[in-house]
């Protein structure tokens, strides 16, 4: 479900939008300022993210190899991989998720018990993307971007996930 959603936006971008330069408005206007549009592409910003296991898999087709990336976890497997890295973690509200994040002293990060805690008690209903930090104050860029999903979270969205869900 949520593949053919980004389907259906990708061929939106590329059968419509691409297209506009086409539209005799856009011809005429091009032509007044002596332009010429030679190819079209589609491009979507943002990041994919992988199970926390698989986040050096290649870039799935059409999708540039060096595209960012990012991870999802379940709190078993974010527990495993985070309970003892001397991390900070944040959560994002949805208009942070495509911006780089920059950690500042004022800003209320959690050690890996308490972003699972925050997650587990008040925001389990849907995924929660979360950034981590670095301890050192001097390094204020991101370290990690994933989200925290519920146990059964594939199942919610039509997907199938084939990993053991412990």
């Amino acid at each position: 479900m949520l593949k053919d959603r980004l389907n259906i936006k990708f061929k939106t971008m590329q059968q419509r939008q691409s297209a506009l330069s086409k539209q005799p408005a856009a011809k005429q206007l091009l032509q007044q300022l002596g332009l010429q549009i030679d190819e079209r592409i589609c491009l979507m910003k943002g990041r994919l993210f992988y199970p926390i296991n698989q986040t050096i898999s290649p870039a799935p087709n059409k999708a540039n190899n060096n595209h960012q990336r990012g991870w999802w976890a379940r709190p078993d497997e974010f527990k495993h991989l985070f309970n003892k890295a001397p991390l900070q973690w944040r959560p994002l509200s949805k208009n942070q998720w495509l911006a780089p994040q920059h950690n500042k002293h004022s800003d209320v990060n959690h050690r890996a018990e308490g972003i699972l805690h925050y997650f587990l008690n008040e925001h389990q209903q849907r995924p929660l993307c979360i950034v981590g930090f670095s301890q050192d104050e001097s390094l204020s860029n991101e370290l990690e971007r994933g989200f925290l999903v519920a146990k059964d979270w594939a199942n919610n969205i039509n997907i199938v996930d084939n990993r053991d869900s412990n």
